[in-house]
């Protein structure tokens, strides 16, 4: 019996939608500070974007990337993580098969789970 290298259809659809959402959480975190100077829908799209992402960030102007002397839409600490989970989305394929399922190994999850505690810890008690 000859095994069969395809991706089943819901595999790439999945993916098609994991990366198109990111694409797009990403698209409009760069988005927010070219259209804010555009005027009219323009710029009040850009302030749904400032609004939407308020609920996720902290948005501080001295602790954001600038584009056109505007603020990104979220901080840079979120814009790293979301690219970095964009580049992680793209990258995918080319390490692990689509209709894969089965559990990643745990130390390197926990590897990652000990920079983000050790950021907000630092993030945290930084003020004593």
């Amino acid at each position: 019996m000859i095994k069969s290298t395809a991706y089943s259809r819901s595999s790439v659809i999945t993916y098609i939608l994991i990366l198109s959402v990111s694409f797009l959480w990403c698209a409009c975190i760069i988005l927010a500070p070219l259209l804010i100077d555009k005027g009219g829908v323009y710029s009040k799209f850009s302030t749904a974007i400032y609004y939407f992402f308020s609920s996720y960030c902290h948005q501080l102007n001295d602790r954001s990337f600038h584009l056109n002397e505007n603020p990104f839409g979220v901080c840079s600490r979120c814009t790293s993580i979301y690219f970095a989970f964009l580049a992680g989305v793209i990258a995918y394929p080319f390490f692990n098969k689509l209709n894969n399922i089965t559990l990643p190994k745990i130390y390197p999850l926990l590897i990652a789970g000990f920079f983000v505690a050790a950021d907000a810890l630092l993030d945290t008690f930084s003020g004593f």
